[in-house]
């Protein structure tokens, strides 16, 4: 028989955060826990792919709007300094996804996505086959902003390694658990407000159609980008997501083994975990006639705000650039409908241990000029002087 989904007395506040509490107090009791990834018949999505494949680079690049040849022409990227298809740099989510792992089943909780720390030491070349390792660093207690509630935000260390040992990237994953009760109350603050959907004039639609046009021309692709071409104060983009809908969820979710079941497996998943009603990981954000019991509003999956931030560094940079480090936080949702512009500018220009180093600031705003994702990132470049990184 299937368990009972939402207990009665989680209804009483003060036993609902005696649980949240308790879930808080044993998960920093196992700081330091290191946890090698399995692929589990039964939640198969924390280590979601464990090929490379020059299929699966494809459809992740397809399913964030990038189509670099790099990622994607086998007889272009032959003609490269990596002889071959590479993976954009925040491909590593579809072998394992940068969030947080564990979560509490037993209590309903307002767990969202607060951004990542990437550091990348090796490009991804087609073929390559993974493995890795989680190591959970803790919760750190916080209050909201928005209605000043009490939140926790917990880290996890996730280090990828290839067939060959080899660490490929190393990333720190945030998430947020909110003090949220089933049937909260929607009214503190647009966190948890649901925001008016956003309606676009023949005009608005011809205007975001040349900005993708103008992002594709000006992508700088096989034309070297040396560190000497580099100026503090140059500007990077603007490059758009959006307008935002279920076709550019849906083929991102996929890839990334979210959402890549039906029917059986899916309920069987959904009925399983008590923090989902009508939806598994998240589906109400999209959905509105599925509505979780946080009363969150339909909004974009943040590691998808993430991968544009990429997008946006890898048109800038050149086949023959390197993204060493990227740093976001996820500070609200892109919500359906509306469309994020992605900008970004040069401020420091350097040489480290032996790299020619480019340090970018980027803020990801929506159409009406609110911030959703401010990030930092640094970029190794070719330096005319010795010819190689």
């Amino acid at each position: 028989m299937p368990k009972k989904r939402y207990p009665e007395e989680l209804k009483d506040p003060a036993v609902f955060m005696k649980r949240l509490e308790e879930y808080i107090k044993r998960r920093q009791q196992e700081v330091g826990k290191v946890k090698p990834w399995q692929i589990d018949e039964d939640f198969t999505w924390r280590f979601s792919n464990r090929v490379a494949s020059e299929d699966l680079i494809r459809h992740y690049a397809d399913a964030i709007g990038d189509n670099n040849p790099l990622w994607r022409n086998v007889n272009y990227a032959r003609n490269t300094r990596y002889g071959g298809i590479i993976a954009p740099p925040y491909f590593i989510t579809c072998i394992c996804p940068t969030a947080v792992g564990d979560e509490p089943d037993d209590i309903p909780h307002g767990g969202m996505n607060a951004g990542c720390e990437c550091e990348w030491l090796k490009p991804v070349h087609a073929g390559d086959e993974f493995h890795g390792y989680d190591t959970w660093l803790g919760y750190e207690e916080k209050r909201s902003s928005q209605g000043g509630r009490r939140l926790w935000i917990g880290t996890e260390k996730k280090t990828y390694l290839n067939q060959r040992d080899e660490v490929v990237a190393i990333v720190h994953g945030h998430e947020v658990i909110m003090e949220i009760q089933p049937k909260h109350p929607t009214d503190t603050g647009d966190m948890v407000k649901r925001p008016e959907r956003v309606s676009y004039t023949e005009a608005d639609l011809e205007k975001i159609m040349k900005l993708y046009e103008d992002a594709e021309k000006n992508r700088r692709g096989n034309k070297v980008r040396y560190w000497q071409d580099v100026n503090v104060g140059d500007e990077l983009g603007p490059l758009i997501q959006g307008p935002y809908d279920l076709m550019d969820v849906a083929p991102f979710m996929v890839v990334q083994g979210y959402m890549s079941y039906a029917f059986g497996i899916k309920w069987k998943r959904i009925w399983n975990h008590s923090r989902y009603t009508l939806d598994e990981n998240g589906l109400s954000q999209w959905e509105p006639h599925l509505r979780n019991p946080e009363g969150y509003p339909t909004a974009n999956q943040g590691a998808q705000s993430e991968a544009g931030v990429c997008h946006l560094i890898t048109n800038w940079m050149g086949d023959d650039g390197f993204l060493r480090k990227m740093s976001c936080q996820a500070r609200r949702t892109l919500p359906m409908s509306h469309t994020s512009y992605m900008r970004g500018k040069v401020v420091k220009k350097y040489i480290e241990n032996g790299e020619h180093l480019v340090d970018l600031d980027i803020n990801c705003t929506t159409q009406a000029g609110v911030m959703h994702m401010p990030a930092t990132a640094t970029v190794r470049f070719l330096s005319r002087d010795v010819g190689s990184h």
